[in-house]
């Protein structure tokens, strides 16, 4: 297995089929859940590479297609944590609001752990976490020369920097921050902001996301995980062997 991805807490492929709409985590306490309108097997769509043939395409309507991970204290750091995935967008820089990324967060200050988000009239990603009674926001370059390419977006907190990386290299400089993520019982979601009240939809693609409690991914990682395109095929890791459809 990669170094990168040791000590995940959640790897999950993010791809659909007609069965089912369980996102399946290949490790993680439970699957997550796609949902939203028209997510069926119409939400498979290409991947970035070999190890990704396949993906999730979400909608961003008013009922806006997004993976739920059902909260889990696992998915909220006592300290350092990373995540990261593959996303495609056609437009990352449309001229208004935000798409989100990642989040666990109920939309309010003291109830964010933490979330990632593209800011549409920028263009630039941006990583937030609040800890120590305060928002803390990290924003990198304006990917909007991306634009209808798959990109690798990462982003770490080692209990004293926030950082991100854009195809596996840090992007704008890293802002510095300490304390714990504040606990919240919001679900983990990928395409929007708050499952209970969604917002801020995410137009897309995405693939292959990893989520890391307790472990701040390096430069060196997040670059390997950027390069990694080709299948791998594990032994002995409790959940088979991969056939060239990434986990």
């Amino acid at each position: 297995m990669a170094d990168y991805l040791s000590g995940a807490t959640i790897i999950a492929n993010c791809q659909d089929n007609a069965a089912s709409t369980a996102v399946v985590a290949t490790v993680g306490p439970a699957n997550g859940v796609l949902t939203g309108a028209g997510n069926t097997s119409a939400s498979s769509a290409a991947g970035p590479n070999a190890l990704y043939p396949l993906s999730l395409a979400l909608d961003g309507s008013a009922t806006p297609d997004r993976i739920v991970f059902a909260d889990h204290p696992s998915y909220t750091p006592a300290g350092a944590f990373s995540f990261g995935m593959w996303i495609y967008s056609t437009n990352y820089k449309p001229g208004s609001s935000y798409g989100e990324l990642v989040a666990k967060t109920n939309a309010t200050a003291a109830g964010t752990t933490f979330e990632s988000r593209i800011q549409q009239v920028a263009g630039t990603p941006e990583f937030i976490i609040y800890a120590s009674g305060s928002l803390t926001v990290h924003t990198a370059a304006d990917i909007s020369s991306l634009n209808g390419t798959w990109v690798h977006y990462g982003a770490s907190y080692d209990g004293s920097f926030l950082r991100q990386y854009i195809n596996g290299v840090a992007s704008g400089a890293a802002v510095a921050k300490s304390g714990a993520p504040a606990t919240t019982a919001e679900a983990l979601t990928i395409g929007i902001r708050n499952n209970t009240s969604p917002s801020l939809p995410f137009t897309g693609r995405v693939a292959g996301f990893r989520f890391f409690n307790a472990r701040a991914l390096s430069a060196a990682d997040f670059a390997a995980w950027a390069a990694d395109t080709a299948p791998q095929v594990l032994s002995n890791q409790g959940f088979g062997v991969d056939l060239g459809i990434g986990i």
